[in-house]
């Protein structure tokens, strides 16, 4: 399955849900849907083509039928726009089938602000906020739980090499770890210094213990163990991607937190009013404040000890 997601570490109907916790959330329903069916994928939401075009990868869909009261909100991964079979790919299976008794249609709800004059914020705006919240916290921690593509460039060790050395590999120890499964197609290489250029050795190159390179992707150490001498400055320039593969509870949580005071330092209640209102009731800023300072506290929990090797 393809992940076409925009946003990780929160989402438009987290946000929403937390900054504006008063206000009805616009709804697209499909109720009348005649596509809706069930299917048995768990992951796969069958809909026809014109119901399609009202969600985006990142959006989150409430699903529910009249057997199910409360039903479960699910993250839409990709859309696939196919005519008669046309579907949403979901990140979370579904955890029951929906088949309502009047006519075996399910119902779906957009769980989120979408676009439009009448909106809170659109999902572009927001989704905008969002990327750079997960760029902050990527910047501060050191870390990421989501693909990060990064490029380590390396000199060829002036050290000797030692036995060890020649039955494990030369060890590159990379500036990150949770390294991603090297691929081709996801815009990763291994390049090598050769005098008149960088060689792209991935692909070419075998990737095994008695190969010419493996990868400790969980430690991000990178073991060549076919060797080369043709320079020492800059000899190894490796192109990767690194990232956990779920995103914990409290990084949601200050992704969620640093979105909201953005959005209430936006808010046209910022400036304080003489009069009226409950004078004691926390200010738009303040809250801010307060939502920031939980954020921080959690990115800082969860910051990398960087260790510089020569």
């Amino acid at each position: 399955m393809t992940d076409r997601r925009s946003v990780y570490y929160t989402s438009s109907y987290e946000v929403t849900k937390n900054w504006k916790p008063n206000t009805k959330q616009t709804a697209v329903s499909i109720s009348a849907d005649s596509g809706v069916s069930q299917t048995a994928k768990e992951d796969q939401i069958n809909l026809s083509l014109a119901s399609t075009a009202n969600f985006v990868p990142g959006d989150h869909v409430f699903i529910y039928d009249d057997t199910e009261t409360h039903g479960e909100i699910l993250q839409v991964q990709d859309v696939v726009q196919n005519g008669a079979s046309s579907y949403l790919e979901t990140v979370t299976d579904m955890t029951k089938d929906y088949t309502a008794t009047n006519g075996g249609e399910a119902v779906l709800m957009s769980a989120f602000i979408r676009p439009g004059s009448s909106k809170l914020m659109s999902t572009i705006e927001l989704n905008r906020l969002i990327n750079e919240v997960e760029d902050e916290i990527d910047h501060r921690t050191g870390h990421a739980w989501r693909a990060v593509a990064v490029t380590d460039v390396h000199e060829f060790p002036d050290q000797s090499m030692n036995s060890i050395d020649w039955v494990d590999g030369l060890p590159i120890k990379l500036a990150h770890r949770k390294v991603r499964t090297l691929d081709t197609t996801a815009g990763d290489y291994i390049y090598i210094n050769e005098g008149t250029g960088y060689t792209n050795k991935l692909g070419t190159w075998t990737e095994a213990l008695n190969g010419d390179y493996w990868v400790d992707y969980v430690r991000g150490i990178l073991y060549l163990k076919k060797f080369w001498r043709w320079h020492s400055r800059s000899a190894l320039k490796f192109v990767y991607r690194y990232g956990e593969t779920s995103v914990p509870y409290d990084i949601r949580r200050a992704a969620t937190n640093l979105v909201i005071a953005q959005l209430l330092e936006l808010e046209p209640t910022m400036a304080v009013h003489p009069g009226g209102g409950d004078l004691d009731a926390p200010k738009p800023y303040e809250r801010a404040d307060r939502l920031r300072a939980e954020a921080y506290q959690l990115i800082r929990d969860r910051e990398e000890i960087r260790v510089i090797h020569r």
